[in-house]
C-alpha cells in the first residue's frame, strides 16, 4: 500500500529488549564455556548435571537470539485500509471499523498491564506452524505496549485520524 505507515517499537523499548537479549547471549555463552573449558567449575559434577547445565546455556542463547529477532520483526502498520500487527510467527490485520475500544490486558501473572486495541471480531490472521511455541496475542487484541507513550506518538496520531471513535468513548 502506498499510504502505509510502519510503527516500530519505541527507542526505550528497543533498548530494553536489546540489553535483555545481549545479557542472555553472554550468560549462555559464559555458562557453556565454563562447563566445557573449566572442569573444576563444579566439584566432580555428574555427567547428567553437566549436560543439563549445557542445555540451560543453549536455552539462554536461543532466548537471546529470539529476542533479537523480535526487536527487528515486531511492528504495527497503519493505512487507510486498516491496521496490522506483525510479530514473529503471526500477522494480524483488521479494518478501522472493527476496532471497538482501547483497553488493557493483564500479563506476567497479572502483575503488569499493557494497552491494547480491542476488536469487535477477530482480525484476519496468518500464523506460522511454529506460532504455538511463542506467546502471541489472540486475534481480538492488538498490543500497543511496544510504544510506551503511544498516545503522543505518530501511531497515536494515526489512530486519532483513522479511528476517532476510540477516543470519543470517555
Amino acid at each position: 500500500m502506498d499510504d502505509e505507515e510502519v510503527h516500530l517499537p519505541d527507542r526505550s523499548t528497543r533498548r530494553s529488549l536489546l540489553l535483555w537479549a545481549i545479557s542472555m547471549l553472554i550468560l549462555g555463552t559464559i555458562e557453556i564455556v565454563l562447563l566445557i573449558r573449566v572442569p573444576f567449575f563444579l566439584p566432580e559434577p555428574k555427567m547428567s548435571t553437566r549436560i543439563l547445565l549445557i542445555f540451560q546455556g543453549v536455552v539462554l542463547i536461543l532466548n537471546g537470539v529470539i529476542d533479537l529477532w523480535l526487536i527487528n520483526v515486531t511492528r504495527i502498520t497503519t493505512s487507510q485500509a486498516g491496521i496490522g500487527f506483525y510479530s514473529p510467527g503471526s500477522q494480524l490485520h483488521t479494518d478501522w471499523a472493527n476496532l471497538e475500544k482501547i483497553g488493557s490486558h493483564a500479563f506476567l501473572f497479572r502483575l503488569r498491564k499493557q494497552d491494547c486495541l480491542l476488536l469487535r471480531q477477530p482480525a484476519s490472521e496468518i500464523k506460522t506452524w511454529w506460532a504455538p511455541l511463542l506467546i502471541i496475542p489472540e486475534g481480538k487484541k492488538i498490543p500497543l505496549s511496544l510504544h510506551k507513550k503511544w498516545q503522543e506518538s505518530e501511531l497515536g496520531q494515526e489512530l486519532k485520524k483513522y479511528a476517532p471513535h476510540l477516543f470519543n468513548q470517555e
